[in-house]
């Protein structure tokens, strides 16, 4: 039997490689659409348990690899210089929390990425959840800012 979607009246082919649970066309979860569902209860809970079971894990692996921190850094700032938090990625709806990398800032300019914290936003302050691991990008950042250091200093020694 073709499931056909109740939003937007989609017919699901065989073919199709979107979870059983969402139609191709728009997306959207049959179970949510006013007008009921033409999958079975099982399937759905089926597809559902399978979507929570990924999204646990990659919280588990998320949580594995960040380390408790004592107290927040440092994210003051002084006529441009200073530490600031910049960029966010790895969004947690569960707790409304995402990475971000703090900085080590030169006229506003992230210069050094120094970590990277899971941080909850509320208004004009954070909350730390956890200290994690810098990305490769933060990684290649850091080693362009070594050589800029050693660069200047040896164009400066030979004067």
């Amino acid at each position: 039997m073709a499931t056909v979607c109740p939003k937007c009246s989609y017919t699901r082919k065989s073919v199709e490689t979107v979870p059983d649970w969402q139609c191709p066309q728009c997306g959207v979860a049959y179970n949510k659409v006013s007008g009921g569902s033409s999958m079975s209860a099982a399937s759905l809970r089926s597809a559902e348990a399978g979507t929570s079971a990924r999204r646990a894990a990659a919280r588990a692996v998320d949580q594995d690899e960040q380390q408790p921190i004592s107290s927040a850094p440092s994210l003051m700032t002084i006529n441009g210089f200073g530490f600031k938090l910049y960029g966010s990625s790895d969004y947690d709806p569960d707790n409304d929390s995402y990475m971000t990398t703090h900085y080590l800032v030169v006229l506003f300019l992230p210069l050094v990425p120094l970590a990277r914290y899971r941080v909850i936003r509320d208004g004009n302050s954070y909350a730390f959840l956890g200290k994690g691991r810098l990305r490769t990008f933060d990684k290649v950042h850091l080693g362009l800012a070594a050589l800029m250091v050693v660069w200047f200093y040896l164009a400066n020694r030979s004067r």
